[in-house]
């Protein structure tokens, strides 16, 4: 199974953010910066794409989850007789 570079992007921008917490933006952007020094232009490029896309989980609430109202509302619904 292949990947797009921007799944890949929201794959590490997840377990980054699950890793280190309220930290993972500012490790991404250390780690671009690090590669921008080093001079790998894409690995800069992709490193500050995660930073981007943790950046815009912390102001996504229920990012890839159901609102509440399109939530299974089976457990209250009357039990048919």
């Amino acid at each position: 199974m292949w990947i797009t570079a921007e799944e890949a992007i929201e794959i590490y921008a997840r377990y980054c953010k699950a890793r280190f917490g309220r930290k993972a933006a500012n490790f991404t952007r250390r780690r671009a910066t690090e590669l921008r020094k080093l001079g790998d232009v894409e690995g800069e490029r992709i490193w500050t794409a995660v930073t981007c896309h943790i950046e815009g989980m912390s102001t996504a609430p229920n990012r890839g989850q159901a609102p509440p109202q399109a939530q299974d509302r089976s457990e209250s619904r009357p039990a048919s007789a």
